[in-house]
């Protein structure tokens, strides 16, 4: 194994661990810990949490390596297979999945290939760059790329989108007008109320992504263009990217806030728990759950 390989698997290794690191010392932390773990460290019992860790450090890889080849790949998609819009079938919508921070929507691949197998045929992965812009840079391009794709602008749209995916996505539906354009928006472990870990972050949708900023502020204060559509959010009990935990979550009239148990962030994009949810609500299956509930049980 060359010393680049091993600097790809360790560095991918240790960012993992500081990132659960800093998780599990914000939980427990919190005031409600005691009464909710009964003086344990986790609620997951046993050797789970190990075992969830190592799942997703395995999906962390699988997902960097998908981001690499998306790149390798993207001239031959960008000036040979460019998507144009159709007209959509009778009985669906056209999809749109939207990806996450610093990423490119071919880590959404196979969300695109499960929508498919399940009979939706007009799914189109978005990706936005460069990635060191703002979210509302991000926003316009999707609109852009909706009006590109989806000829008609009488046609309703469904969105599905990861992590920062989902802010973009709530930038273009409130502030750009997308309301008029979305039925459906599903996220997954999208930080609607921010993270502490973007603390870190340098780049300014990074920056963006803090609790309380401005943009999740305006945000927040435009969400009444959400209640003409369906919402649900997927989060996890494992999420390490995502903290506080609650974050996920929206308290919107007729939101549906759903929990997966036992993923990490980047395994939301690999979880068949989680299609399945996505697939419900798309179908209008998943019953609304209250937007904010605080004593979740901690991970």
């Amino acid at each position: 194994m060359c010393w680049v390989s091993k600097i790809f698997f360790l560095g991918s290794f240790f960012y993992i661990l500081l990132a659960y690191a800093l998780r599990w010392f914000e939980r427990s932390n919190r005031p409600e810990f005691l009464n909710q773990s009964n003086e344990q460290s986790i609620c997951h019992t046993g050797l789970k949490p190990l075992l969830y860790f190592f799942i997703e450090y395995f999906y962390l890889i699988i997902h960097l390596g998908m981001l690499i080849l998306d790149y390798l790949f993207w001239p031959i998609q960008k000036f040979l297979l460019k998507e144009t819009h159709r007209q959509p079938l009778p009985d669906q919508r056209p999809i749109i999945l939207v990806h996450g921070y610093m990423l490119r929507g071919g880590v959404m691949w196979l969300i695109k290939q499960r929508l498919k197998r399940a009979g939706r045929h007009q799914v189109y992965i978005f990706s936005y760059s460069p990635p060191w812009r703002d979210i509302a840079c991000f926003a316009k391009q999707l609109e852009a790329f909706i009006a590109e794709v989806i000829g008609d602008p009488t046609i309703k749209v469904d969105i599905v989108a990861h992590s920062m995916g989902g802010l973009v996505s709530r930038y273009y539906i409130n502030i750009l007008g997308g309301w008029q354009r979305i039925s459906n928006l599903i996220t997954l472990g999208t930080p609607h109320a921010g993270s502490m870990l973007w603390s870190f972050a340098v780049w300014r949708c990074g920056r963006q992504m803090r609790p309380k900023s401005p943009l999740l502020n305006e945000l927040a204060q435009h969400d009444h263009r959400l209640q003409g559509i369906k919402v649900c959010s997927i989060y996890s009990d494992f999420d390490e990217l995502v903290i506080q935990q609650e974050s996920p979550m929206l308290s919107l009239p007729g939101a549906s806030n759903q929990l997966v148990r036992g993923v990490g962030h980047v395994g939301l994009l690999f979880s068949k728990k989680a299609f399945t949810l996505i697939e419900q609500a798309l179908r209008g299956v998943n019953e609304p759950k209250p937007g904010l509930i605080m004593k979740q049980p901690l991970p």
